[in-house]
């Protein structure tokens, strides 16, 4: 299911049956470090075949080169990260960066606890806000790469059932299910024009109130969403001063392009 506009752009939690996804802000992706949040982007997106392959992982005691080529191709991520140490850790660390909650990984899945709880055999209901089996670890992905800018494919949109919202309220926030990709920065992430610290800089540089003091306020979705607006805003003004000296003969110039919705119209 794709967020809605309003809540991509937001700054505020969103609230789950599972426990509540903070929006990550650039001063804590700062912190942690933009190599590092770049690492656990890819981990969002990863498939078990890239892992051992990129990673060349041993920690799996031959794990993966035990398995046939069938097995290997269906092997899901979950899957794997039930026999691989390393791979709890890293998930870990990401599920932990977005969760307002306490994560942990006991018994083959991912616990999302109440705070000062502390995962131990005996936990109650009581202790526990959430449990994250391969299908809801699936559903929380696609949030949190929706919330990244990061691309999520069209069949990872269904399948995440209403039950999954907290509240009416909550649910509301949501759109139906869409076939439409949603805007996507990660496709051009490998070129340094498309780094966060550089759209950070060039943000900072033309923006008219957004600056290095206080531009670390703003989610990471609220940046690139800014980005693009400025990107649509610069072609705008060349078009606009081509039509004041040259005319428009042909009626090409449209009044109403920069503030055009183009999140929404993926819908369409």
């Amino acid at each position: 299911m794709r967020l809605d506009y309003g809540t991509m752009i937001s700054p505020y939690p969103i609230k789950l049956t599972v426990g509540t996804i903070r929006k990550p802000k650039l001063q804590a992706i700062g912190e942690m470090g933009f190599d590092q949040f770049k690492f656990l982007e890819s981990f969002m997106t990863i498939t078990p075949k890239d892992y051992y392959r990129i990673y060349n992982a041993s920690s799996s005691n031959g794990y993966w080169e035990s398995l046939s080529e069938n097995e290997q191709e269906s092997l899901t991520m979950f899957q794997a990260i039930s026999k691989d140490e390393s791979l709890q850790e890293i998930f870990l660390i990401l599920l932990r960066f977005f969760f307002e909650e306490p994560v942990d990984y006991h018994s083959g899945f991912f616990i999302i606890m109440k705070p000062g709880t502390v995962v131990h055999e005996d936990m109650t209901m009581d202790e526990i806000v959430g449990v994250l089996n391969e299908e809801l670890f699936l559903q929380v992905l696609n949030i949190l790469k929706q919330i990244c800018g990061m691309k999520v494919e069209d069949d990872e949109f269904e399948n995440i059932p209403e039950s999954m919202f907290k509240n009416e309220k909550a649910r509301a926030m949501y759109e139906r299910m869409k076939k439409n990709k949603i805007e996507d920065m990660s496709e051009q992430k490998n070129y340094l024009d498309y780094t966060i610290p550089n759209i950070i800089s060039k943000v900072c540089a033309r923006h008219p109130s957004i600056n290095y003091t206080n531009v670390w306020e703003l989610t990471l979705y609220e940046l690139l969403d800014n980005f693009s607006a400025m990107r649509v805003g610069a072609i705008y003004d060349i078009d606009q001063t081509r039509v004041s000296v040259w005319g428009d003969e042909n009626d090409t110039f449209k009044l109403d392009t920069w503030y055009k919705n183009e999140y929404d119209k993926k819908n369409d």
